[in-house]
C-alpha cells in the first residue's frame, strides 16, 4: 500500500529555515506534523505546523491563510495560543513528556520543533496486539504519570490523552505527545469540539465546558480510557452516549474494567482504572498523586489465568466477563454501586439512608409496573420467587437485552471513531465505502437521534461549504458547484449553504460579465492589429503607430504588436531604398528638383525605420 496523500501539506524537500521536510507523520483537524532533517545539527526532528482545517488553507506559495476574512480573527487567536503552548512546553524537561526544542513563525503560520526518535505509538501496538499484560501497561502508565504530575503542577493540562499520543521508544520507554490545550481552546471558540476531541478517550466535560471546568481529572480520564483500551481491546463507550442515560437518571451503561478483566489483571489495578473512568469529574481522582496511590505496588502478584484470544468489540458486547469470557462460575449478579473507596470517601449516614429510601422506592415502582403488566411478562418474572430455575430465566432475559444494547453501543462507537478519523483526514464523501459521511449515516441507521452523528453530518456540510468558498474565491466554479451540491445533499436547509450558493451565483455572474468585457477588448485589439498590418504594407507609419497604440491600450498580445512593427520597419527600409534609387535616376537625368524630392523622401523613410528599430 502506498503512502497516504496529504494534499494540504508541505511537500517533501521543502526548505523551512534550516529544516528540510521529509514526509508527513500525521495530520489532524488542528495541524500537520512532519518528519524533517535539521541540516545545522545533522539530525532528524518532528515539526508540528499550525493549520486548522476549519479555518485556513494553504495557497500555492505554501503560505497559510484564513478561508475568509471572518475566519481570520479566530485563526490568529488560535495561532497565539499555539505559540504560547509551545513556549510553555519548552520549559518542561522530563524523559516521558514531549520535548519542545524550538518554535518559530513562517508562511503566515507557526511551527513547533520537537525531538524525534525511532519507535511506534501505543495505538500501533494495540492495533497489532489488541491487548497487553498488566506489567506492560503499568510500565507505560507510571512513567507518564510522573511527567504529567509535573505538567499539572504548572497549571497546564494535556486534554488529548489517547493511545495515538503515547509514543514508545525502541527500548520501551513511553513519551506523552501532542498536548491539546490550544486545540481544545480553539474548538470552544469555533464550536467544533466534536472534531477536536477523541471519542471514547475524552470525558464529558470536554464536550460542553470551557477550560475552567477541566483539570487533572480530565487527563486522568484519558489515561484510564487508554488503559481500558489495553485491557479490553476496544475504547470505552463515548462519554456523550453515556450521558444520554445518566443525565436522565438512568443507570450508566459503561461496562467496568473490573467485570471484563477480573482473573487476568489484579483487582486493585482494575478498580483504579474504573475510578478514573467515572462519568462525573468529582467522582474521579482529583490529582495524579491521589490516583497513583490506588495502583498496586511494583512486583505485586498478577493473576496467572490463561489469556485467550484478544477481545473483539463483538465479544466485549456479547460475552460478558462475569459469566463467560473469564470462565468463572456463574454467580448472582448484584447491581453495581457507584465507585467509591471507603477509606477515602466514607458515606455519611444521611447519604446511606437516602440510598435506602431510593432503593425502596425503586422496588415499589417495579412492583407497581408488574401489577399492570401483560400476563406473558408476569409469567416470566413470577417464578423468581419460586426457585432457582425461575431466577435463571429472568437473568437470561435481562442478560440478552443488555448484551444486545452493549453490542449495538460498541458498533456505534466503532463507526463514530472511524467516521471521525475519516473526517480529520478529509475523506468527507470519498472514496466510496471509506468516508466520514457513510460512517455517520450508518450510525443514524442504528440510532436515528445520535447527537454525535448528527453533528458529524453538520460538520461535513460545513467543511464542504468552506471548500466551496475557497473554490469560489479561486474562480473554480465547477468545483465549487460540486462541493455545494454535496453539502446540500447532506443538510438541505442549512442557511450557510444558501448563503454560499448566493455568493457563488454572484461571483459567476460577475465573472461572466468580466469575461465578456475581456472578449470585447480582445476583438477590438485584433481589429486594430489588422488595420495596422494593412497600413504597414503601404508604409503608412502614422496609421500603423496609431493603431498599434490602440491595440496596446486594449492589452493586445505584445508579440503581435512587435510583428507588425517589424513588418512596418522592413517596408520602410524597402521604400527608403527605392526612393534613393529614384534620386540617383533623377540626378543622371539632371532633374535636380525630382532628385531633391526623392532624397528627402528616402531620408524621411530612413528616419522612421530607425525610430522603429528602437524598442518601445
Amino acid at each position: 500500500m502506498g503512502d497516504k496523500v496529504h494534499r494540504n501539506s508541505l511537500k517533501p524537500g521543502y526548505k523551512l529555515n534550516w529544516y528540510r521536510i521529509e514526509k508527513v507523520l500525521g495530520q489532524g483537524g488542528f495541524g500537520i506534523t512532519y518528519l524533517a532533517y535539521n541540516s545545522n545539527l545533522d539530525r532528524m526532528a518532528a515539526i508540528k505546523e499550525y493549520l486548522p482545517i476549519e479555518l485556513a488553507v494553504r495557497e500555492g506559495d505554501c503560505s497559510v491563510h484564513p478561508l475568509t476574512d471572518e475566519h481570520g480573527k479566530l485563526f490568529h487567536w488560535g495561532l497565539d495560543r499555539f505559540l504560547s503552548e509551545a513556549k510553555t512546553l519548552a520549559r518542561f524537561e522530563h524523559p516521558n513528556i514531549m520535548r519542545v526544542l524550538d518554535v518559530f513563525e513562517a508562511n503566515h503560520t507557526a511551527y513547533m520543533v520537537m525531538s524525534y526518535e525511532e519507535g511506534e505509538s501505543l495505538q500501533e501496538v494495540l492495533t497489532r496486539r489488541k491487548t497487553m499484560e498488566e506489567e506492560e501497561l503499568m510500565g507505560i502508565l507510571i512513567p507518564i504519570l510522573g511527567g504529567l504530575e509535573k505538567v499539572h503542577a504548572t497549571g497546564f493540562i494535556h486534554r488529548d490523552i489517547k493511545p495515538a499520543n503515547i509514543f514508545l521508544h525502541t527500548n520501551g520507554s513511553p513519551v506523552l505527545l501532542d498536548f491539546g490545550s490550544a486545540r481544545q481552546a480553539l474548538g470552544v471558540q469555533t464550536k467544533t469540539l466534536t472534531t477536536l476531541v477523541s471519542p471514547g478517550y475524552a470525558p464529558f466535560e470536554q464536550y460542553y465546558s470551557k477550560s475552567d471546568a477541566q483539570g487533572p481529572w480530565t487527563d486522568i480520564y484519558g489515561l484510564g480510557a487508554t488503559m481500558f483500551r489495553g485491557i479490553t481491546g476496544v475504547p470505552p463507550m463515548d462519554a456523550v452516549d453515556r450521558s444520554r442515560v445518566i443525565l436522565k437518571g438512568g443507570r450508566d451503561t459503561f461496562v467496568p474494567a473490573l467485570e471484563i478483566g477480573r482473573g487476568l489483571y489484579s483487582d486493585r489495578f482494575l478498580r483504579a482504572i474504573d475510578h478514573a473512568l467515572q462519568f462525573r469529574e468529582e467522582d474521579r481522582p482529583q490529582t495524579i498523586s491521589e490516583w497513583k496511590q490506588e495502583f498496586p505496588p511494583a512486583g505485586h502478584p498478577v493473576p496467572a489465568a490463561k489469556r485467550g484470544s484478544p477481545i473483539s468489540p463483538e465479544k466485549l458486547a456479547t460475552e460478558r466477563a462475569p459469566d463467560t469470557f473469564l470462565e468463572r462460575p456463574q454467580t448472582k449478579v448484584t447491581p453495581r454501586a457507584p465507585y467509591s473507596e471507603p477509606s477515602r470517601w466514607p458515606l455519611s449516614r444521611s447519604v446511606t439512608a437516602a440510598l435506602a429510601i431510593l432503593l425502596l422506592v425503586a422496588v415499589a415502582g417495579v412492583a407497581w409496573i408488574y401489577r399492570g403488566a401483560p400476563s406473558d411478562l408476569v409469567t416470566q418474572v413470577k417464578p423468581y420467587d419460586q426457585g432457582q430455575q425461575g431466577q435463571k430465566v429472568a437473568k437470561v432475559d435481562a442478560g440478552h437485552t443488555r448484551e444486545s444494547e452493549q453490542e449495538r453501543s460498541v458498533k456505534i462507537q466503532s463507526l463514530l471513531t472511524g467516521a471521525q478519523a475519516d473526517f480529520e483526514a478529509l475523506r468527507l464523501t470519498q472514496p466510496e465505502n471509506d468516508n466520514a459521511l457513510q460512517g455517520y449515516r450508518k450510525v443514524l441507521e442504528l440510532e436515528p437521534k445520535n447527537g454525535e452523528a448528527l453533528q458529524g453530518l453538520s460538520n461535513i456540510a460545513d467543511k464542504l461549504v468552506a471548500l466551496t468558498q475557497h473554490a469560489t474565491a479561486a474562480n473554480d466554479f465547477t468545483q465549487a458547484e460540486s462541493y455545494l451540491n454535496e453539502a446540500a445533499s447532506i443538510v438541505p436547509d442549512a442557511q450557510n449553504i444558501q448563503l454560499a450558493r448566493n455568493e457563488l451565483d454572484i461571483r459567476k455572474t460577475a465573472q461572466a460579465r468580466a469575461d465578456a468585457e475581456v472578449k470585447a477588448r480582445q476583438d477590438k485589439a485584433q481589429a486594430a492589429l489588422k488595420e495596422a498590418e494593412t497600413a504597414a504594407g503601404k508604409g503608412d507609419t502614422l496609421t500603423v503607430l496609431t493603431k498599434l497604440d490602440q491595440a496596446r491600450a486594449l492589452a493586445a498580445d505584445a508579440a503581435a504588436i512587435a510583428t507588425v512593427r517589424d513588418h512596418l520597419h522592413t517596408q520602410l527600409e524597402t521604400l527608403a531604398t527605392a526612393a534613393a534609387k529614384d534620386a540617383q535616376q533623377a540626378l543622371k537625368a539632371k532633374d535636380t528638383v525630382k532628385a531633391r524630392e526623392a532624397l528627402k523622401r528616402a531620408r524621411d523613410l530612413k528616419i522612421q525605420a530607425d525610430d522603429l528599430a528602437v524598442p518601445r
